[in-house]
């Protein structure tokens, strides 16, 4: 997959993501990815589809930038109880197991911003040096604020 949302198939953790409505209620996300048409479907595999909980997104190619519209579906029970579409979701970050998606929404008619970020990794946690370098990183991008993540310690997991 080229530079949007998933870049590969698997097993991902959520790690961070910056607040925003359709996940208020989650944590703890891990999500299985595979491929689907021209992008990746994603489905969270550590609650049920029954649980208030469960997210399942679809991320598809858009146009030749690389970048994709992701739609994300909260559902409870089988039935869908919110769905978000997020367009323009890019890869800003892809070094070995870690990835940052990242979409924003300007309304420049009423002068708002909306921002969206997550970081997933083939595992569960990023400990030491490792996390140090990876927030660094981070901040090295010049768009993320990296005051406005909620941090997922996926230890305290089950």
């Amino acid at each position: 997959m080229l530079s949007h949302c998933w870049v590969s198939e698997g097993i991902w953790y959520e790690l961070g993501r910056y607040e925003y409505d359709i996940e208020v209620a989650t944590s703890c996300v891990v999500v299985r990815t595979w491929p689907q048409g021209a992008g990746f479907v994603g489905e969270s595999i550590n609650v049920p589809s029954s649980s208030p909980e469960h997210l399942r997104g679809e991320c598809n190619i858009v146009d030749d930038s690389g970048r994709g519209v992701l739609n994300f579906t909260l559902s409870s029970g089988g039935e869908a109880k919110k769905t978000r579409q997020l367009p323009k979701v890019v890869v800003i970050y892809n070094e070995g197991d870690n990835i940052i998606n990242y979409s924003c929404l300007e309304d420049e008619a009423n002068n708002k911003k909306e921002e969206f970020a997550w970081i997933f990794s083939r595992k569960p946690q990023i400990v030491g040096v490792e996390r140090e370098d990876f927030i660094s990183t981070i901040r090295s991008l010049d768009v993320l604020d990296i005051n406005k993540f909620i941090w997922i310690d996926q230890s305290q997991c089950n």
